[in-house]
């Protein structure tokens, strides 16, 4: 076992592989692929927030739980109280879910509204763009800040509208009357508004949460209470994610812990997917391709001086040789994700140290 074990680690007992098969080499490299990149799959389920939150880029992010009143609110069951499918002209066809609770809250009774809005065909900041474009094109001496002011006043109640009431006479009318405004006034609109405007919610007491999902952002307002306030504020994150479907079950979810890991299931798995392909196709490229290039260009520089006069024997050298880099990123892999590169480095230097060690001593030549 012993003399077996050093034949992976000693050139003067790695030669004797040289004439073997070259389909064992490649046999070799072969698992060589499945041992680096399979640790890699399992710490990236095994640290799944950590991932996403390096996959998804998050604008004044913060989590709920932060901006909520502790675990008892995370924790509290809920209930649907209401689902409506929304058609809007203005807009799209989305889901409105309201979940409720009421539950106890640091000693008091507390009522619990969560809103979820589903928009998945539709993009907030691609509509605003649009707005902003079109105020400016119209408007060109108005500055940035009070276009994007505008827009939003404008898109929400242009959300808003019934059915037929949206016409350009109705358009230009709004264009005009905020054209007329003064910054004072129309600041003092914009503040009054925020994303519970957007989709006409009407909020219900003090604890009201929104989570509206677009199909490449996830948008939410929700209640923060400063430091020493009685009363609250609500403040707002956008997260965005990958483009693809945002079809999950949450329906059975009874609190939002539950909800929240139904979402991060459906954002998991295909950004897990794709990165696990990129992550195999770099492993393919140093573990597979690397030596295989390495290796002919060694035999080019060192076959008239050396005792190895062919491919074949530089490439089974270069496939015992890579057993060790293979075990040592194996090992380390469990703990650090994506290290193929360091088994890159350790196969170039010891399998040259190999090749060299061969190649200048004549007694290794039997």
């Amino acid at each position: 076992m012993k003399d077996i074990l050093l034949s992976f680690i000693i050139p003067s007992k790695i030669k004797r592989y040289r004439f073997m098969s070259i389909f064992v080499s490649m046999l070799i490299f072969v698992i060589g692929v499945y041992c680096i990149a399979l640790p890699n799959q399992s710490y990236t389920k095994r640290h799944k927030d950590e991932f996403l939150d390096q996959k998804i880029h998050v604008s004044a992010y913060t989590h709920l739980d932060d901006l909520a009143l502790g675990d008892e609110f995370i924790n509290s069951n809920y209930k649907i109280e209401e689902h409506v499918l929304v058609s809007n002209n203005t807009t799209s066809t989305f889901d409105k879910y309201l979940f409720t609770s009421d539950t106890i809250i640091n000693g008091e009774n507390k009522t619990i509204n969560v809103y979820v809005i589903f928009d998945k065909n539709n993009s907030l900041n691609n509509a605003l763009v649009d707005i902003q474009n079109d105020y400016a094109s119209s408007y060109q001496e108005e500055s940035e800040t009070r276009i994007k002011a505008i827009s939003y006043l404008y898109y929400i109640e242009k959300t808003n509208l019934e059915e037929g009431q949206y016409n350009e006479d109705w358009r230009l009318t709004k264009y005009q009357y905020y054209k007329s405004l003064t910054d004072e006034q129309l600041n003092e609109q914009y503040s009054k508004l925020d994303n519970f405007d957007l989709f006409g919610i009407d909020e219900q007491g003090d604890n009201n949460y929104l989570l509206m999902f677009f199909k490449d952002q996830v948008v939410s307002q929700v209640p923060y209470y400063p430091e020493g306030a009685i009363y609250h504020n609500y403040t707002s994150f956008t997260a965005y994610y990958e483009m693809h479907s945002l079809e999950f079950d949450f329906t059975e979810a009874n609190t939002l812990n539950e909800f929240g890991k139904e979402f991060a299931d459906c954002m998991f798995k295909p950004l897990y997917d794709r990165d696990q392909t990129n992550y195999l196709l770099v492993v393919v490229g140093y573990v597979l391709l690397y030596p295989a290039i390495y290796s002919l260009l060694m035999f080019w520089c060192m076959k008239k001086r050396g005792v190895m006069k062919s491919f074949k024997e530089y490439y089974n050298v270069a496939g015992i040789s890579s057993v060790l880099p293979t075990v040592i990123v194996f090992i380390v892999a469990w703990f650090v994700p994506e290290v193929a590169p360091l088994y890159g480095a350790l196969f170039s230097v010891f399998t040259l140290l190999v090749f060299m060690k061969i190649n200048t001593t004549p007694e290794l030549a039997d």
